[in-house]
């Protein structure tokens, strides 16, 4: 079957429309600098800045996350958090009192990431202190970020010397070891593989 001249100059249009990016013009990836109470969240894309970008009833990111927004004629509205494929481990500084790498844990750090469509955080690496029973700082190891905070305390069982303890993460950002027995407590307390759901 032959090409018509016809066909070759409506290919050679599409292929053209294709290659000029015209048909994404109105879709751009960017971060999320601030999340509103009514809705809407600010984006910020290298120096230029899209205020009030609505959200559909799906979607919910966080200060930080990646996501793409599609202009409308309406305004802008974002289409979605952008999910890396590997999340990125974040290290985060242990409170006054508490030293990384308790008992050769590795360093404290989580990441951000989507299970079943409910966004999650893992941690890895460990805390110590120096007086056994005594964790410093009323058993406050650190203050997590916004995009790492559950909507309400979430409670799991961590290791600790030969202990079980309670580890709540607090909706305020606290990471606080709740102490079951002071006689036997060490002076560390390992968070791998705690994982806890944020919605």
């Amino acid at each position: 079957m032959s090409v018509t001249p016809a066909d070759r100059l409506v290919n050679a249009v599409i292929k053209k429309v294709k290659d000029s990016g015209l048909l994404w013009s109105g879709v751009l990836m960017g971060t999320v600098s601030a999340v509103g109470t009514n809705g809407t969240i600010t984006v910020t894309r290298g120096t230029d800045t899209y205020p009030s970008v609505r959200l559909l009833a799906s979607v919910a990111p966080s200060v930080g996350d990646s996501v793409e927004i599609m202009r409308t004629l309406g305004g802008w509205v974002c289409l979605g958090v952008v999910q890396s494929a590997t999340p990125v481990w974040t290290s985060i500084t242990p409170a006054s009192g508490y030293t990384n790498n308790g008992n050769s844990n590795g360093t404290l750090q989580y990441r951000v990431f989507s299970l079943a469509g409910s966004r999650h955080v893992e941690w890895c690496g460990g805390v110590s202190w120096a007086t056994n029973g005594s964790p410093p700082n009323s058993g406050v190891i650190c203050n997590v970020p916004t995009n790492a905070r559950p909507s309400s305390i979430r409670s799991l069982a961590c290791a600790a010397g030969s202990e079980v303890v309670k580890v709540d993460f607090r909706d305020d950002g606290n990471v606080q070891i709740v102490q079951r027995n002071s006689s036997t407590l060490t002076t560390w307390v390992s968070l791998n593989g705690c994982i806890y759901r944020i919605d």
